[in-house]
């Protein structure tokens, strides 16, 4: 007589958290963020720090309230994503440690501000998947945390003679005092360490002056 056991379902190598009141799942598979929905948090929930079988899963959904048909397709759409991974599945070996190697930096983004004067209901920082913004976050960077990012790049740019500086948010240009106050400690910085810092930014365009094209 032959003994077929079922496999065992556990989480996938993935990371669970919660920001702004909403559960997330990082899926290392992926490499990407995705926020969970009831059903996925409950499978979660079940395995836990355990492995249970396919079948196992299925009732305690189904006791849960959940259709067999749903209770089958979140389970499958779990496992074709990795969330959950069957003990049949074997991880590949990680690859052993590199040792460490003095790799000079060569570039900077600067989140100057998560404001904008647009907020676009398609972007990702005032759409349905806006990135949350814990309560008393500060809105704009200060001047202060700027020249301490500029010590750093250059600091860390080792032998690299033309560092780079990207200005990212929001929108940059309501912050433009800064970015301005950025590049002048910078181009000093830089001088005197030997080195020509370059610089991009992200924009749309809408806050262009004659001052801001002129210094730009």
């Amino acid at each position: 007589m032959t003994t077929i056991l079922a496999p065992k379902y556990r989480r996938g190598d993935i990371h669970l958290f919660d920001a702004d009141g909403a559960g997330f799942v990082y899926l290392a598979s992926a490499g990407a963020i995705f926020a969970l929905d009831e059903g996925a948090a409950s499978v979660m929930a079940l395995l836990g720090e355990k492995q249970l079988a396919y079948g196992e899963m299925v009732g305690a959904l189904v006791e849960a309230g959940y259709s067999r048909a749903d209770a089958e397709d979140l389970i499958r759409e779990l496992r074709a994503v990795r969330g959950i991974v069957s003990d049949e599945i074997r991880e590949a070996p990680l690859a052993p440690p590199a040792p460490p190697e003095d790799y000079p930096l060569q570039a900077l983004v600067l989140n100057v501000t998560n404001q904008c004067n647009l907020a676009c209901t398609y972007c990702y920082e005032f759409g349905a998947d806006k990135i949350a913004t814990p309560a008393g976050k500060p809105k704009y960077m200060t001047l202060e945390t700027a020249k301490t990012s500029v010590d750093f790049l250059l600091k860390s740019s080792g032998n690299r003679e033309v560092p780079h500086i990207t200005f990212f948010g929001g929108e940059t240009l309501m912050n433009f005092k800064l970015l301005r106050d950025v590049v002048l400690y910078a181009n000093d910085a830089a001088a005197a360490a030997g080195k020509r810092m370059t610089y991009s930014l992200t924009t749309n365009a809408t806050l262009l002056t004659d001052e801001i094209i002129q210094f730009l």
